[in-house]
Formats: structure tokens, sequence, C-alpha cells
């Protein structure tokens, strides 16, 4: 039985890693940079912690094996949160002995350049530098990132849905992407590992049309291109995107979009 830490044991993919673990016999420790909730599970340890201004990372390091790293910040204070901050984070395990240091990274953050994903890739060659044991484990999107892409575009207009329809996601589903990468939290590090995806690679005008469908929303779907000047993408973001280096042979899951949709979306209607 190993003593697990899980960082950005709130967000979407910490839940069900989490989640994933309570059912194992191994030791489970959430850190999040806020207090516990009153219906924080009791059977989960909670560790209060700040990768920004490093308070509190030793206590939460202190005893533990394994670390699963999901902890990261796309929208805002990216460099400080994934790259600064896993250096705090690497300082602290190191001095506490901790035995596997398993980084969750995103597929396609070396062949498509934005400023997240350059980041990620530093975050990376941190690691990989550390002198710790590691574990490095690429995932693609998950379904609610989809649908937190389509729901902006769909409130745009009320004539049509307006999307870069050749881009192509492989989308998984967060459950399934936490029971795959736990068979590498293990008091060893396995170094890098083979990127992960779920199993349809889909283009982003058939992902639209069945979110659509679902909604009842059967307004048609035009193709606003892939390029700099119709997206916020630049024109070699857009070909990464558009030949699918955000995805990978590798498929895991059962759970496709369509799937996804009925049971989320679906139940919301």
């Amino acid at each position: 039985m190993a003593v697990i830490l899980v960082t950005g044991g709130t967000g979407t993919l910490g839940r069900d890693v989490v989640a994933e673990l309570m059912s194992t016999d191994h030791s489970v420790r959430i850190m999040s940079r806020r207090p516990a909730p009153p219906d924080h599970d009791g059977r989960a340890q909670w560790a209060q912690a700040d990768l920004l201004s490093g308070e509190g990372l030793a206590e939460a390091v202190r005893g533990v094996d394994v670390i699963v790293n999901c902890a990261s910040s796309p929208a805002a204070q990216t460099y400080e949160t994934d790259v600064t901050g896993t250096q705090r984070l690497l300082v602290a395990a190191k001095a506490a002995g901790v035995r596997n240091f398993l980084h969750i990274s995103i597929v396609g953050i070396d062949r498509i350049p934005t400023g997240y994903y350059k980041h990620k890739l530093a975050a990376e060659r941190v690691i990989a530098e550390s002198g710790i044991p590691y574990s490095n484990l690429r995932i693609v999107q998950f379904h609610s990132y989809v649908e937190r892409v389509l729901r902006p575009l769909s409130e745009r207009t009320e004539s049509a849905l307006l999307v870069p329809v050749e881009a192509k996601i492989q989308p998984i589903d967060s459950r399934e992407a936490a029971r795959y990468l736990l068979q590498y939290a293990t008091p060893e590090g396995h170094g890098m590992l083979e990127d992960v995806g779920g199993p349809q690679v889909l283009d982003l005008g058939t992902l639209a049309r069945v979110w659509l469908d679902t909604r009842g929303d059967h307004r048609p779907i035009v193709d606003s291109g892939i390029a700099a000047n119709h997206t916020a993408l630049t024109p070699e973001q857009a070909e990464g995107f558009r030949h699918g280096y955000n995805t990978t042979e590798n498929r895991y899951g059962e759970v496709t979009w369509a799937a996804y949709v009925a049971r989320t979306i679906g139940s919301r209607l």
C-alpha cells in the first residue's frame, strides 16, 4: 500500500483520480490551495498547499510515496503554476523522498506551438532534470473540454454554428483517463510513457453536429476555417490541429463523444 498525493485533486481529472484511488488499498491525500469543503470525504486526507507561493508544500508531501501531478493553470499564471510551481513541488518531493512523480501532460505539446503548450513542455523538462524518479503521461483533451469550446461558439449567432470543422480532436472520458493513468501510480518511475487518447478521432464539425442534435438544435454548421484570420490560432497552430498532432494511435476507453453527450447534456434537457 502506498501513500499517494493527488495535486489538483479538485479539478476535472484530479477528482476522478481520487475517486478511482478510493476503491484501492492506497492511502489518498488531496492537495488543493483551498481548505477542505464541509462535505469532504474523510477517507482521504486533505493537504492545503499553494504551488505559487510554496506554502504548505513540505507538509503536503511528507510521507508520500507517489505524487500524481494533475495541477495546471491553462488560463492564467500558467508559467508560474506549471513551471515554477512544479519546480517548487519537486524540491519538496525530493526532500521527502518521493519515489515516483507521475506528471500529467498533454498530447501534442511538442508539435503545436501555443503558449500554454510551451509551458507544459518546459514543465516536462524540469521534471526530467530533477533527479526524482518520474513518469510522464501525455493525455488528449477531455470530453468536457470539447463542450467548453462549443458552448461559446454556439452563443455567437442564432443562425448557424461557425466552427473550424477540420480541426481533429480525440476526446477521452476523464474517469477512464484516471483509470488508465493509475497503472503507473506505483512507487517507481516509468519515464516517458506512451501517449494515450480516447476511442475515436473526430473532426470538430462532427463533434459539433452530435452536440447540437442532442440539444435539439438543428442549426447548420458553417466552416469558419482554421486559418489564423478566422480563429485565435496562428498558422502553425492551425496546421497542428488540422493534421491531428494532438491525437495518438494509442486509443483507450469505451465512452465515445456521442455517449458522453447523451449522458451529460441529454440529462439536462
